[in-house]
């Protein structure tokens, strides 16, 4: 599984990052819910509830209205500014 940053500098990199996040959502949820059972649950509070608030459909909603959004903007910037990028 490769993750991505945001960069300060970088619209582009809104774009990728979340891209990588929906590619990889079924993996980051097997390594949070892993993390909270294999670990005491009230140690990792902000993993548990990380878990918790990811798993509602109003998040995976939100997630990938976010995702198609930033993607179509990308590659509207992209060709806007294509002799800069």
């Amino acid at each position: 599984m490769n993750m991505l940053r945001f960069h300060a500098i970088r619209w582009l990199s809104r774009s990728a990052v979340l891209t990588r996040i929906v590619k990889n959502y079924q993996a980051l949820r097997v390594m949070w819910e892993r993390e909270v059972r294999v670990n005491n649950a009230s140690s990792l509070g902000s993993v548990a509830q990380l878990v918790h608030d990811t798993e509602a459909h109003k998040f995976l909603g939100s997630l990938t209205s976010m995702y198609d959004i930033l993607y179509h903007q990308a590659e509207i910037n992209k060709e806007f500014q294509y002799k800069v990028v």
